[in-house]
């Protein structure tokens, strides 16, 4: 593991979600990246959350992880993530991002009218909708009336940095020159690139990244073992069902499972799917 997180860091650029929120902690490049995506919102100034804030106002429901939360001097919100695959589910993800952000910005006994307007922005290194385009901006509109705009203050937007269809501007398309390994010539496109090496030739920040790939290790192998163990369970409890309709009784059953599932289930395992059966 140790040598497989050395080699995943050497080979680590921007579209790495841990470099990327790193280097857009840095000085003004996240600003400025706004500015490259959103240049007809004027953004002046915004202030940075923690990278990959935890949003859980309801812990009965997911927390959501956001790669760089920030808020502009006119109190527009902005999620910006780096994704390198292609996300399942990707539209109601984002409902849920967004879901969260509101919950976020509108203090208790607050108005509707209070909510900040707010954007979720996705960068992608490859098309998330197959179309071609560089970008794309989703809003809620009319189904009868294509026209008409529902003013919810929500915006989305998909970044693809392999498209070749529409415009974008310079600087935005030198950092989708970065994403897929191409020189830059910008000011701010060499920038990026400086920070970048910061981050990468910091040993602090190399040990982060190292312990962050142990735990996602850990919760993968984690993942893993109780898909297993639900699956067994699964098994179990249908293949003492087919015993109990057949007439067995549940001692009978209960012998059956302990002999079948020895080494595969534990005791606790075992009286849960009898439990299952005495309903």
């Amino acid at each position: 593991m140790a040598r497989s997180s050395y080699l995943q860091w050497q080979q680590a650029g921007i579209t790495n979600d841990f470099v990327f929120g790193n280097v857009m902690l840095m000085g003004n490049n996240f600003r400025d990246l706004l500015r490259a995506i959103l240049p007809e919102l004027h953004i002046q100034q915004v202030r940075l959350a923690n990278r990959q804030r935890n949003i859980t106002k309801m812990v009965e429901t997911h927390g959501v992880v956001l790669d760089v939360y920030a808020e502009d001097d006119c109190q527009r919100t902005y999620d910006m993530e780096m994704s390198v695959r292609q996300l399942p589910g990707l539209g109601k993800r984002i409902r849920y991002y967004q879901s969260k952000m509101d919950l976020d910005s509108l203090p208790r006994g607050a108005n509707y009218q209070d909510m900040k307007d707010s954007y979720v922005i996705f960068l992608f290194p490859q098309d998330p909708i197959g179309l071609g385009a560089r970008r794309y901006d989703f809003h809620y509109y009319c189904d009868q009336f294509r026209s008409q705009l529902l003013p919810t203050g929500a915006s989305i937007v998909l970044l693809n940095s392999r498209g070749k269809r529409g415009a974008v501007t310079t600087e935005l398309q030198s950092f989708f020159d970065l994403m897929n390994g191409q020189e830059v010539d910008t000011t701010f496109g060499r920038q990026i690139m400086r920070d970048i090496q910061i981050v990468k030739n910091d040993p602090v920040k190399e040990r982060e990244f190292m312990d962050l790939a142990v735990k996602l290790a850990d919760e993968r192998r984690e993942g893993m073992n109780e898909g297993a163990e639900h699956e067994r369970l699964k098994n179990a409890t249908a293949f003492a069902q087919n015993m109990q309709n057949s007439g067995q009784s549940l001692a009978q059953i209960q012998h059956n499972l302990q002999d079948i599932f020895k080494g595969k289930l534990t005791k606790a395992e075992i009286d849960r799917v009898m439990q299952q059966l005495k309903g």
